[in-house]
């Protein structure tokens, strides 16, 4: 796709908003507003330049999500829709949404039908997934929940323990998550 403007770019977002179809858009698409955006905010300008670059790195960054959000929500909504228009991005969102509503289904069909092991087994799963975050603050060794021993961490350090015990940190201030993406 190469460069795209905001014209283009209101262009599909008022296309797509006029259609009930998911339409067809370059596989590029978000990668060219995101290397768009890139070179925007790096460029430094003086006074009103400086604002009309802010405004328009703002209407993009506006223009992009809602076009994330529509065809999002057309995929989602509606069993009718052809997905196949869908580019990689928007199936990464998809797929994770799928993958919550089986989960949805699980614990709720478990439940109902008092398949207490099964619900032992996720929750034991849940419990004992593992994350990686970077330490705020300098930590003390602590016992995971899966009774090993993590740290002593400095700040900035980054380890991986047991979801349990970072979510304890996180919400203490102690550490932030870190995701594949960051």
């Amino acid at each position: 796709m190469g460069d795209i403007t905001v014209n283009q770019l209101h262009g599909i977002v008022l296309r797509e908003s006029e259609s009930d179809a998911i339409l067809e858009i370059d596989a590029n698409t978000y990668q060219s507003i995101s290397e768009l955006l890139s070179r925007l905010r790096r460029q430094a300008f003086d006074g009103m330049e400086n604002d009309l670059r802010d405004s328009l790195v703002n209407a993009m960054s506006d223009l992009s999500g809602m076009l994330l959000r529509m065809r999002l929500e057309k995929a989602s909504k509606s069993a009718n829709v052809d997905t196949n228009n869908l580019v990689d991005e928007e199936r990464y969102i998809l797929d994770a949404y799928e993958e919550q509503q089986e989960r949805l289904a699980l614990v709720a069909a478990a439940t109902s039908k008092g398949k207490t092991q099964l619900l032992k087994y996720v929750s034991d799963r849940y419990r004992s997934r593992m994350i990686t975050v970077r330490l705020l603050k300098d930590v003390d060794t602590l016992t995971g929940s899966d009774y090993e021993s993590y740290g002593p961490f400095e700040a900035e350090d980054v380890a991986t323990i047991p979801y349990v015990n970072a979510r304890a940190l996180m919400s203490q201030g102690s550490a932030t998550r870190i995701r594949w993406t960051d």
